[in-house]
């Protein structure tokens, strides 16, 4: 996999002999010290956020600078096995938060019952932003497995250019325990960036724009704006999850109530 591995923009850097070392080495550590997970297709993308920011950090350059430098450059900047232990422990991080979650199974399946979970929660926020969104979607028997799916392995990895993923994932990592529902929140708002323009396609034509979405020409302040429309809509659910337990609550103790006074009355 490590061949095959450079995200659309990055293929000088990802070719060098340098880097594909470190992403072997850090894929051969994750899949030995994370035995309930193993090694899966796709696993290879993952790194590649971290490889290029804690690149572009010390040397202090510009994203699209990163496929110009030197290769005894890089050879002096990962010679210490900082940066590589770095992106280490950050993937470890990424999966320890999202561990009860993700739906990698140890012999490298794929749960789909942890899909389902992930589709529900996203049909569920989806409704929260926009109703008539997800009315339509229906309608139109799209389903969410057919794109979810990806965004979910991938964690948007594909969906957007790479400078915008790292800004997602910060804002992931910094969630801790929590991140995988702004992960979800995420999915559900970067499905309803677009409320017009899906609904004037049909089915075919709502599944390529789905592959294509336009999100690879957005500005940073276009994934600062999605982040934080994320995050409302995960405390909204949240707070709708918490007001639907406590009316379940109180209609049980309310009934348990009810009941005893009537055995009372009865005695």
């Amino acid at each position: 996999d490590v061949p095959r591995t450079h995200p659309n923009g990055y293929l000088t850097f990802f070719m060098n002999p340098v880097i594909q070392k470190v992403l072997e080495r850090v894929l051969f550590m994750f899949a030995i010290l994370h035995p309930e997970r193993n090694y899966w297709q796709g696993l290879n993308d993952l790194p590649t956020p971290f490889l290029i920011a804690f690149t572009i950090f010390p040397l202090g350059i510009s994203y699209e600078d990163l496929n110009k430098v030197p290769q005894n450059i890089l050879e002096d900047l990962f010679s210490s096995g900082n940066i590589e232990a770095d992106v280490y422990y950050c993937l470890s991080l990424l999966f320890d938060n999202m561990k009860d979650h993700y739906v990698v199974m140890n012999d490298g399946t794929i749960s789909m019952e942890g899909v389902e979970v992930f589709i529900s929660k996203m049909k569920y926020m989806l409704s929260l932003i926009d109703l008539s969104l997800l009315k339509y979607l229906d309608d139109q028997q799209v389903e969410f497995l057919h794109f979810g799916f990806r965004w979910l392995i991938c964690l948007l990895l594909r969906e957007m250019a790479m400078e915008h993923a790292i800004r997602l994932w910060d804002a992931y990592i910094s969630e801790g325990t929590g991140l995988f529902l702004l992960h979800v929140s995420v999915c559900a708002n970067l499905l309803g960036s677009w409320p017009d323009k899906i609904k004037r396609l049909d089915f075919e034509e709502i599944m390529v724009f789905l592959q294509q979405m336009p999100c690879w020409k957005w500005k940073r302040i276009d994934i600062d704006r999605l982040i934080e429309k994320s995050f409302c809509t995960k405390y909204t659910y949240m707070f709708s999850l918490a007001l639907s337990t406590a009316f379940v609550v109180s209609v049980v103790l309310l009934v348990t109530s009810l009941f005893r006074a009537l055995k009372l009355v009865i005695l």
